[in-house]
C-alpha cells in the first residue's frame, strides 16, 4: 500500500488527535450518538478509556436543565444550516459534576459513520470561575460606591441619578411624583446630649422604618447628615403625605440610649410634588422649603411645598 495514501492519512490524523491537549470527540448527525473520543476528552469528562463512545452527546450536557436543553436544540438546529458552531458550554462529567467548555463544532464526512460532527472541547473552568470573581467584585463595588456605611441606604450620588431618570421619564410620558425630605428633629443636640453613638442610632432606626413603610417602587436614600430623602413614583400628593405619616407613626416612640435611658426621638418632613421639566436640584430646593417651613411650624410635622415658594400650612403632625 502506497505510504501517502488515504489510510495512511487517516490514521496519522488520528494519531495527532489521540495526542491534543484539547478534547475531541465525533458524534453522529443523523442519531446524536458519540462514536469516537479522544484521550484528553475521555480525561475531562471524567469516563473510563474509550467507555464515552456508545453515550448519546447530551450525556454530556445538564439533564434537566430547560436553559441548557432549548440552548442545545439552537445549536443542533444551527449545525444543521451552517455546519458549524462555536461558543461556551457548560458540561456535566460522569460523576455529575459541572465545568465550562469552550466548544468548536464543524461537520465531517466519516468513512464508516458517514456526516459527523467534530467537537472540539477546551477546558475555560477556570476562566468562566475568574469572570465571576470579578463581576461579584465589580458589582460589591459598585454596590459600596452607591451604598451608605452607616444606614445600608443608598447613597446621594445613587438617589440623585435615580432621581434624575425619573424625572426624564416624567418629562417623557408625565405622570405624577412626590419628593420628600425627612430630618430629624434636634439632631445636634441629641449628638451633643446624648453622643455620636446614639446618633448613629437614631439615623440607623429610622432607615429600618423607612424602608419597612414605604411602596416597593419608592426609593429612600441619605442625602447629607441627618437628612433622608424619599423618591415616590406614581403618586398623588396626598398619598404621599399618608406614606410619610405611617413613617411618623411607626417610628414614633423613644429610643433607648447606650446607657438605656429612654429619649423620644421625632423627625420633620417636606414634600415637593416633581412638575414637569423641572431639574433634581429644583425639585429638592422646593422639598428643602417645605422642610423648613414644618420646622419653622414646631416640628414633627409634614409640609408640602405648592408654588412660587409658598408651602401649605395644613399641619399634618400626629402630635
Amino acid at each position: 500500500m502506497d505510504a501517502t495514501g488515504p489510510d495512511t492519512a487517516m490514521h496519522l490524523s488520528m494519531e495527532m488527535v489521540d495526542r491534543m491537549s484539547e478534547g475531541v470527540g465525533l458524534t453522529r448527525c443523523r442519531d446524536g450518538v458519540i462514536v469516537y473520543g479522544n484521550p484528553a476528552v475521555i480525561r475531562m469528562f471524567g469516563y473510563d478509556h474509550d467507555a464515552l463512545a456508545g453515550s448519546p452527546v447530551t450525556s454530556l450536557l445538564p439533564g434537566g436543565d430547560k436553559d441548557s436543553e432549548e440552548r442545545a436544540a439552537r445549536v443542533m438546529e444551527h449545525l444543521k444550516t451552517h455546519k458549524a458552531w462555536n461558543g461556551e458550554v457548560e458540561n456535566v462529567r460522569k460523576d455529575g459534576s459541572r465545568f465550562w467548555t469552550h466548544l468548536t463544532v464543524t461537520t465531517l464526512n466519516h468513512p464508516e459513520h458517514g456526516e459527523v460532527w467534530m467537537g472540539v472541547y477546551e477546558d475555560i473552568t477556570d476562566r468562566k470561575r475568574i469572570e465571576k470573581e470579578l463581576q461579584e467584585a465589580n458589582e460589591l463595588l459598585t454596590k459600596m460606591s452607591q451604598t451608605d456605611d452607616l444606614t445600608g441606604l443608598p447613597n446621594r450620588r445613587c438617589f440623585l441619578d435615580t432621581l434624575s431618570r425619573e424625572l426624564h421619564r416624567i418629562n417623557r410620558y408625565g405622570g405624577e411624583t412626590v419628593v420628600g425630605i425627612v430630618d430629624v428633629d434636634h439632631f445636634k443636640v441629641l449628638n451633643d446630649t446624648y453622643g455620636h453613638t446614639f446618633g448613629d442610632h437614631v439615623l440607623i432606626e429610622l432607615a429600618k422604618v423607612l424602608r419597612a413603610q414605604v411602596r416597593q417602587s419608592d426609593l429612600v436614600g441619605r442625602y447629607a447628615g441627618d437628612e433622608i430623602v424619599v423618591l415616590m413614583p406614581n403618586i398623588v400628593t396626598a398619598g404621599a403625605v399618608n406614606v410619610i405619616e405611617r413613617i411618623r407613626a411607626a417610628f414614633n416612640g423613644p429610643l433607648c440610649t447606650p446607657e438605656g435611658t429612654p429619649v423620644l426621638v421625632t423627625f420633620s418632613a417636606g414634600l415637593s410634588p416633581v412638575s414637569q421639566n423641572a431639574t433634581p436640584e429644583a425639585v429638592l430646593r422646593s422639598a428643602d422649603s417645605a422642610l423648613y417651613e414644618a420646622k419653622m411650624s414646631g416640628r414633627n410635622c409634614t409640609r408640602i411645598f405648592l408654588q412660587q415658594g409658598k408651602e401649605s400650612s395644613e399641619d399634618k403632625s400626629l402630635m
